[in-house]
């Protein structure tokens, strides 16, 4: 890992910039981090195609809040997309809060103290009202008039069950 390179904002064309790139040897490792942040079209193929080109066995991995999959708008270009095992995922709010957490064990007062704020700083912005998981059931029920209507029943029995639920 001494000849390890770690690369933030890896430019690989005018407008696409890669998170984080971790390269070693022949291995490219792009991550693309999202947190409350919208997906942009084909990024995770530009990606993967530019890893791809530098890595034949290169992978995207997808850092999110809570370890959510990339869409389709963001996995396809062209009639093209990245296969579905070529896409790892991963999460603060299990991954990178376990990892921080066995790091504490090994590190000094110092460094203890600032991933103890760290994991803090995840627990908060994963507890709380999960932003991504509503915004992808948002994104489902716009996919269809049915579903919406769907949603939008259930939403009206909720209100209802809350009113029922006030008069006992």
């Amino acid at each position: 890992l001494k000849h390890a390179v770690v690369t933030t904002e890896y430019l690989i064309d005018r407008e696409r910039h890669i998170d984080i790139v971790i390269e070693l040897g022949q291995r490219f490792i792009p991550i693309e981090v999202k947190i409350y942040a919208g997906e942009q079209e084909s990024q995770c193929y530009d990606y993967y195609t530019f890893a791809r080109s530098k890595d034949k066995h290169a992978k995207v991995v997808y850092l999110t809040l809570s370890g959510y999959f990339p869409s389709k708008y963001s996995k396809e270009s062209g009639g093209e997309c990245v296969p579905d095992e070529d896409i790892v995922c991963i999460s603060f709010k299990d991954d990178i809060k376990r990892w921080c957490e066995k790091c504490k064990q090994i590190s000094n007062l110092q460094m203890q103290s600032i991933l103890s704020q760290y994991i803090d700083t995840i627990e908060c912005s994963t507890d709380s009202t999960d932003k991504e998981r509503l915004t992808m059931i948002a994104k489902d029920l716009s996919t269809s008039a049915e579903k919406l209507k769907a949603g939008k029943s259930i939403a009206d029995s909720v209100k209802t069950a809350q009113i029922m639920v006030m008069r006992v």
